[in-house]
């Protein structure tokens, strides 16, 4: 039941932050910005059990330069667009 609100979560925010982005007058052969890679910092596991893997998200509005000089507001995970990176192993625990 969680996994299928935190996938309802994720799939409306990407939705709301695509839809929101206009492609008027947008070279899309080669969008500004695209040409570097995207970092994503890994979220903090706060359980020390190697299997279990816990990580608090916060979910607010934030302000974001999308473009050069361009600022947005956006809803992000932990301050950040795309939100914190998740690592886990196949039969490890998520508590988020």
């Amino acid at each position: 039941m969680k996994e299928r609100f935190l996938r309802g979560i994720l799939w409306i925010g990407m939705f709301s932050f695509t839809s929101t982005v206009s492609s008027a007058g947008v070279n899309n052969e080669n969008p500004v910005g695209w040409d570097q890679r995207l970092r994503v910092e890994a979220a903090t596991d706060v359980n020390p059990d190697p299997n279990i893997v816990e990580v608090y998200l916060t979910a607010q509005e934030t302000e974001v330069e999308v473009l050069p000089g361009v600022m947005t507001t956006v809803w992000a995970y932990n301050g950040q667009v795309p939100g914190p990176r998740i690592e886990a192993n196949v039969g490890d625990t998520l508590n988020l």
